[in-house]
Order: structure tokens, then sequence, then C-alpha cells
């Protein structure tokens, strides 16, 4: 079944902590955006704050990686193994360095693409890599609409995992609601993310994400997954 991870980007930031411990046992974790204001014109979660998450829950975290220096953030992080750790291509130039280092401290590497970034750019490292997050929209701020174009990307990648035996996830980011959701877990996505859909509601984040659960489990039976 497709995973759902809430992005606490889109969450009160005051009440960070304890909405993380109101949603973790209906998720597989947490998707957690830090920024430098440098490769995305804003700010996100601080390095501390994604520290204190994975200090309170049981869950690993996916944290995204949304800089220009990777390797900074990635020595201070103190999130819990068998998290995912998600750098963009376009940020890094020793790209495969970095995945090793993320493996070395026991964490799952993943590589983000940007929308207008080929997704052939990051073929040279599916071999090593845990999971690819396709950003569909321009990453740095919450709340924007969702680019159909980058659903181009994801038959590619699915034919690439099968033809060479590989099992990375598939992921996808930014404004993904209830108008596209079906639509992508037809695609063979295997992780999403859920921003302003969950936290921008009136029934409150808890209950919508046991609505999109509700959709993704109709649709992983559907298709017989």
């Amino acid at each position: 079944m497709v995973e759902l991870y809430p992005s606490l980007l889109a969450a009160d930031q005051k009440n960070l902590i304890q909405m993380a411990q109101k949603l973790e046992a209906h998720c597989p974790g947490f998707h957690i955006d830090i920024m430098d204001n440098k490769f995305v014109p804003n700010r996100g979660i601080s390095v501390e704050n994604a520290n204190d998450v994975a200090k309170v829950t049981v869950k690993p975290s996916w944290v995204h990686l949304m800089v220009e220096n990777p390797q900074e953030y990635i020595n201070i992080l103190q999130v819990k193994p068998g998290s995912i750790v998600t750098f963009h291509i376009e940020s890094h130039k020793d790209t495969r360095g970095l995945i090793s280092e993320i493996i070395e401290k026991k964490w799952k590497p993943g590589i983000a693409v940007n929308p207008k970034t080929g997704i052939d750019e990051i073929f040279p490292f599916l071999d090593s890599l845990h999971q690819v997050l396709i950003m569909s929209v321009e990453p740095g701020f919450a709340g924007q609409e969702f680019v159909p174009s980058v659903v181009e990307k994801i038959a590619p990648l699915v034919g690439f995992r099968a033809t060479k035996k590989l099992d990375f996830k598939i992921a996808m980011d930014g404004g993904i609601q209830e108008k596209n959701i079906r639509m992508l877990c037809q695609k063979q996505i295997d992780q999403i993310v859920l921003g302003t859909a969950l936290f921008d509601t009136e029934v409150g984040a808890a209950k919508a994400l046991e609505f999109y659960t509700k959709i993704v489990s109709a649709m992983s039976r559907t298709h017989g997954e």
C-alpha cells in the first residue's frame, strides 16, 4: 500500500511535538523539510526541531534537505537509524560520496528531483538509493499547485526498477490532494507527502489522514497489492 507521510512544515510550528505524537500511530513517520534560505527562498524546520521530533517519536523520520550544502546538515542530524535522508540532485557535486556517508550513518539515502530537472540525471545512482523523490511543486513553500508534467517522470523509474531488479521507492511531494492522489496510486507511486491536505482542513489533521489512508487502501485492494 502507498505510504502517506505528513509534512510537518504545514503543521502549527508551535505545537510540532504534540502533533507528531498525535499522528504517529497512523503513519510510517514524518516528512521534515529543512531549508537554508539559499537553495530555496525560505526557511523550514530547523535541524534542532528535527532532532527533537526524533527524540519523542518511535518511528524513523524522513528528512528532506532543501539546502545548498547537505553535508553540513548531515553532520548535525540526530535521527534514528533507518530514517530516510533525501537531498537534491541539484545541490551536491559529490553525489556518490554523500550517498555513502548517509548509508554509513545507518540512514536510507534518497535523491530529490525538482520539476524542471530531467529524471535521467539520477539514473547513475539508482543502484545505491532507497528512494527517489519527485517534486511536484517548486521546492520551498507549502500550499502550491501540483505540476502535472512531473507525472511523466514516474514511468521511466518504474521501468528501470523492474528491468534492473532494484527496489528503490518512488515518492512524490507537493500539491497532492483528493483530486490527484488516486491517479498517483495508479501510477505506482510508493510514498506520498501530504501537507496542507492534512493540516489546512476543517476536520483536523488526524481525520484528514484517516480519510486519505482509506483512499490509498481502497486503491491497493483494487490493484491487488
